[in-house]
């Protein structure tokens, strides 16, 4: 696993104040609520269009059966249908990766954060276990959330130009690290910069036993996250 070089500082969450950690519910209801109308907006608009439009097609080919355009009207209706069965299944995948259930915790990394990196246009570097781990059902979610909110805000920064992903198993730890290279080097803290994004990420880290830690040296930054095993693996 790699280490920072040259280090320039080393960031831990603050305590969190009753009047942060209002913030942050209010930060992770909102967050919720934007969730939800995301999903509204693509079942309406692009979901429930798609389905307008094959219902308009089919009910043209019922009333004109022997028409030229019979073919090129099917056709049409296979590429509406088949678009709207992608749009369920990236919706589906958006809440809950199939991966996660079926294959286990390093699939599902190994999918995310693929797809987040061709999505950011951002290169990246991934180095994961081998073999699955027998994880607590809710740790397996909690450490999927973890990188998946972690990689969030890496790519919230506009300076990003690359980030390495490594995840470790020792004896008695899973190491979930990413080292992020910027244009030019940042001193602000990422607590100071997005506080209740970290406080989120940090709380559920929390949650699992875990602790984490941010550096900032002259390429860019590090985030690690060091959960116990024995608090996320099933007992044999």
């Amino acid at each position: 696993m790699k280490t920072p070089l040259s280090p320039v500082g080393e960031d831990r969450p603050p305590a969190a104040s009753s009047a942060e950690l209002s913030a942050l519910i209010n930060y992770l209801q909102s967050g919720t609520e934007g969730e939800r109308v995301r999903l509204a907006r693509a079942l309406h608009d692009e979901l429930g269009g798609f389905l307008v439009s094959a219902v308009m097609d089919l009910g043209w080919l019922e009333q004109h059966p022997g028409s030229a355009d019979l073919a090129v009207r099917l056709s049409r209706v296979r590429s509406v249908l088949a678009a709207a069965i992608d749009l369920k299944r990236s919706l589906i995948e958006d809440l809950r990766p199939s991966l996660l259930d079926n294959f286990g915790l390093f699939a599902a990394y190994r999918w995310h954060v693929k797809r987040s990196c061709e999505l950011a246009g951002v290169p990246c570097t991934a180095h994961y276990p081998q073999e699955e781990l027998p994880l607590h059902p809710a740790a397996l979610a909690g450490l999927f959330r973890t990188l998946q909110e972690t990689l969030a805000v890496i790519f919230a920064e506009p300076s990003l130009r690359r980030i390495d992903v490594t995840v470790v198993v020792a004896d008695d730890a899973l190491v979930l690290q990413t080292d992020q290279v910027h244009a030019g080097c940042d001193s602000t803290s990422v607590f100071t910069r997005l506080p209740r994004q970290m406080l989120a990420i940090t709380g559920r880290i929390d949650s699992l036993g875990g602790v984490f830690t941010a550096s900032r040296h002259v390429a860019g930054s590090t985030f690690i996250a060091r959960f116990p095993m024995q608090k996320i693996v099933l007992a044999a």
